[in-house]
């Protein structure tokens, strides 16, 4: 039994006692305190308790040099004071007996492994008065001496606990202010379903573009999804939840800062019940604060399921989505939008099919996916660049490619340098329309496991053709020597490298090699050349500094006048050269607002599409012909997902989706490939030409492959129509390789046919083999592209 209990007993039957006796004597028992000064200074008391606890919670959180020397001396403090209470406690049990030197010093000895008990309690909040020996009692150096040592070290303990659990407490205390106090109207809720990289960027993100009026953030912490039965319970848990990984605790602490809000539950929604008709936020998960949140917005909530685990995010969408608090919303109008990070593939994608509801969206994240989209929104990384374009819009190099990782980053470049690299190839005669020559040799160690599914879903990209484009996949270790002497021999034409084998390291140390190869082998220079190289995780910039540093290495050498190349005096060291190592695909720049809640990728193909319809039905007004009706984006996906019109209720047909499916993929290509229809117009025509035409513009009647000046001009237009015929061949070209990358093969002959079901399409044929009518909408396609129309 603890010693501060002996103590209150003792104290106890003192009183005893004493009450005994005054009844005895026949004393008046009273209690000799006026009650209200007790109440006062009680209340006094606790006010100035609480302030201090306060003004304690202020530094920590909103004075980080505080914070961080308290974390960095903390150690430090603890061993002062510890072997302060030593001190304190080996002397104070120290007997009144001992005259000479000897035996003090042996008594000093015998208490000490008592006075080390002691010591250590005091950081309990634990004291031991009975220990000390009455002698001491009425020396006052001696009392406040260990009065002084006890108060530092529960000062102590409290920052301990403040530094490792004390955020649940402030957010606590917070969250409560927010959602009871001082709530008021919301337009937009965030709230981020568990806290890791790809949430804390994109809550940053939103804070930082000042996307938070009216709006607010809150951040479930959520327990591991993958926790056993048997873990569930016990101590140890429970401070594995409360306490925070430092990486953890300083991104919520700057969220907490910018005005977000953060909330727990032990819940998992990957094993919940449902029980209670669904009332799964409230009462499977006690989230009070987030749905009072919910009852307070009039706009959008939106959900992010961005754990790692793709199965874990699909079934708490699958969970959370049938939440009651969450139908309510939905039926009094609001909208409901969740955001599941997942493969961007037919399986996963099913959880965005399924919901047949206006006001309820699922998005599939797919940050691979992403990466390589925004390859396709930089027009200098576009394949274009990398090759030789004619006067005609013609190319006369081949383009080749090496893509090493073939898992989802690599997959979707190769299906992007597939199809952004098909251009028409030079020759003399005009009639005759085929592809440049396109080579991508694609390097993995587990490509006997990887390549089957490729081949199978795009069974009309045959490995190794003869004389077509060619994708070789080999089954090659990275860091193997057979990958390096292979390296040796296609490094010297290289056009185009991505480096993606899911580790930072790896990635950025075989992209230097690759540079070091090209700067060794290559006969030429390397402005044709570009290392593309994903990488997730670079915070402080140290792998950028690498591929900078490198770039301007490189750019510096060629600038060399010397004979050794030994000086130069026109790149300086702070230049920042962005090739031909060039960095893609990092969590800050894939989780963004614009991609991610805006889709502002999918934005410009919305744009892109509307033009086009637009620009059809102004060719049928100049043939006098009646014009279409015209569907939007979204009017177009609900329709054929049957979720609004007359069809509404009613499942979608496979048809109809894969018809969708295809569709928005063109659309979204199409607002991509206008940059390397542009820069092809613009390479061939030369600049000034091609300002000719957008300042005469261009008409066609439609159906017709002819064009003249629309202001009637006499000036030429004989290039200007080989070179727009060119390019429209091109965008025949590219719409072929992106429907072979999606696993379309040729149909019957007809123009126009097509079986989504069987991924059937007639028009997937050679150019001189299509009617002019059908030609005409690939003219349709670069009149948008170049905004001549």
């Amino acid at each position: 039994m603890s010693s501060i209990v002996l103590d209150t007993i003792k104290v106890g039957f003192l009183c005893a006692d004493t009450i005994k006796t005054q009844m005895e004597s026949g004393e008046s028992l009273t209690y000799k305190q006026n009650p209200l000064s007790l109440w006062v200074g009680g209340s006094g008391a606790f006010v100035l308790y609480v302030m201090a606890l306060l003004a304690l919670v202020f530094f920590f959180y909103k004075k980080d040099k505080v914070l961080d020397f308290c974390g960095r001396y903390l150690t430090h403090a603890f061993i002062i004071v510890w072997m302060m209470g030593f001190v304190v406690y080996d002397i104070g049990m120290y007997p009144e007996d001992c005259q000479d030197a000897t035996n003090a010093f042996l008594a000093l000895l015998g208490v000490a492994p008592m006075a080390i008990i002691y010591a250590f309690e005091m950081f309990f909040i634990q004291s031991d008065v009975s220990a000390i020996h009455p002698a001491c009692y009425g020396n006052v150096w001696f009392m406040t001496a260990f009065s002084f040592a006890h108060f530092l070290a529960a000062l102590i303990s409290l920052v301990f606990v403040i530094r490792h659990f004390g955020f649940n407490i402030v957010a606590g205390i917070i969250r409560y202010f927010k959602t009871h106090v001082f709530v008021g109207n919301i337009e937009q809720l965030y709230v981020f379903w568990g806290m890791n990289d790809a949430s804390y960027y994109l809550a940053k993100d939103i804070v930082d573009g000042e996307k938070l009026k009216d709006s607010k953030i809150i951040i479930v912490r959520i327990s591991s999804e993958k926790e056993s039965t048997n873990e569930r319970i016990g101590m140890t848990r429970l401070f594995s939840f409360l306490s925070l990984t430092k990486n953890n605790l300083e991104n919520l602490q700057k969220l907490q800062k910018s005005g977000c809000l953060t909330t727990s539950t032990f819940g998992s929604l990957t094993n919940i019940q449902a029980s209670g008709g669904y009332e799964i936020l409230r009462k499977e998960l006690r989230l009070h604060s987030l749905v009072r949140l919910m009852k307070h917005t009039k706009g959008v909530v939106h959900f992010f399921c961005l754990e790692k685990d793709d199965v874990v995010n699909i079934q708490a969408v699958a969970n959370l989505r049938r939440d009651v608090a969450i139908k309510a919303f939905a039926d009094r109008g609001g909208k409901v939008n969740f955001y599941c990070h997942s493969r961007y593939n037919s399986i996963h994608r099913v959880i965005e099919d399924e919901l047949a509801d206006e006001n309820i969206e699922v998005k599939v994240v797919d940050s691979s996916h992403i990466s390589v989209e925004l390859l396709k929104k930089n027009p200098l990384l576009h394949p274009v660049r990398y090759v030789n374009v004619e006067k005609d819009a013609t190319v006369s190099s081949p383009f080749n490619a090496l893509v090493v990782g073939f898992s989802e980053v690599g997959m979707d470049a190769v299906r992007f340098l597939y199809e952004f690299g098909a251009f028409v190839k030079s020759n003399h005669d005009e009639d005759t329309v085929e592809r440049s020559d396109f080579h991508c040799h694609v390097i993995d160690q587990d490509m006997k496991n990887l390549a089957g599914s490729f081949k199978v879903n795009a069974p009309s990209i045959a490995n190794e053709r003869n004389g077509g484009p060619s994708i070789y996949l080999h089954n090659l270790d990275c860091r193997s020597v057979t990958f390096y002497k292979k390296l040796e021999q296609w490094v010297e034409t290289l056009n185009y490298v991505v480096v993606a084998t899911g580790d930072d390291e790896t990635n950025i140390s075989l992209a230097v090699r690759i540079f070091r190869l090209a700067i060794r082998y290559r006969p030429n220079r390397l402005e044709q050349l570009r290392i593309l190289v994903r990488i997730q995780h670079d915070e402080n910039g140290h792998i950028q500094r690498i591929a900078d540093h490198y770039n301007r290495l490189w750019a510096a050498n060629e600038k060399s006048t010397d004979k050794y190349h030994l000086h130069q005096k026109v790149i300086l060291s702070t230049n920042k050269i962005d090739t031909p190592i060039t960095l893609f695909g990092s969590f800050k720049q894939v989780y963004t607002y614009e991609n991610v809640v805006n889709e502002a990728l999918k934005d410009d193909a919305k744009k892109f599409k509307m033009k086009y319809d637009l620009s059809l039905n102004e060719l049928r007004r100049l043939a006098g012909e009646e014009p279409l009706p015209v569907q939007n984006w979204d009017e177009e996906q609900n329709d054929l997902m049957q979720v609004a019109g007359t069809y509404k209720g009613y499942a979608p047909t496979f048809s109809g989706m894969m018809n969708l499916r295809r569709i928005q993929s063109q659309n979204i290509a199409n607002s991509f490939h206008k940059d390397t229809k542009k820069w092809m117009a613009e390479t061939a025509l030369g600049h000034d030409v091609y300002e000719e035409i957008l300042r005469h513009g261009l008409v066609r009647r439609e159906g017709t492959l002819i064009y003249s000046w629309r202001d009637h001009t006499n000036q030429p237009i004989q290039k200007v129509q080989r070179v727009m015929d060119v390019l429209a061949q091109t965008e025949h070209l590219r719409w072929n390789a992106s429907h072979e990358i999606l696993g379309y093969q040729m149909g019957t002959d007809e123009d126009g046919f097509k079986d989504e079901a069987k991924l059937l399409h007639g028009c997937l044929k050679n150019w001189q083999n299509l009617k002019d009518i059908t030609k005409s909408y690939d003219y349709n396609i670069v009149d948008v592209s170049l905004d001549i129309i």
